[in-house]
């Protein structure tokens, strides 16, 4: 192998600590910074549209990932 991506500092560690090269182990970090995006330090979001509550509103999400069937065994009758 060419490199080993992990997420976060302790996994290089451990690959390290188990016999597989520094330079190979790369520290790629999470998408999201949890800790500027940590919700104990902003206040709740103030809608547009004029709901007093999350419970009011109504909210369109956006995802980006597909719906598959992996490793499953399909039977046919």
């Amino acid at each position: 192998m060419d490199e080993i991506w992990v997420p976060t500092q302790f996994n290089k560690e451990t690959f390290i600590r188990s016999g597989v090269a520094a330079s190979k182990v790369v520290v790629i970090p999470e998408a999201v910074d949890t800790e500027f995006f940590d919700p104990d330090t902003i206040r709740p979001f103030q809608s547009i549209y004029g709901c007093s509550t999350p419970s009011d509103c109504h909210f369109k999400f956006l995802s980006v990932f597909k719906w598959e069937a992996r490793k499953v065994k399909y039977y046919f009758s």
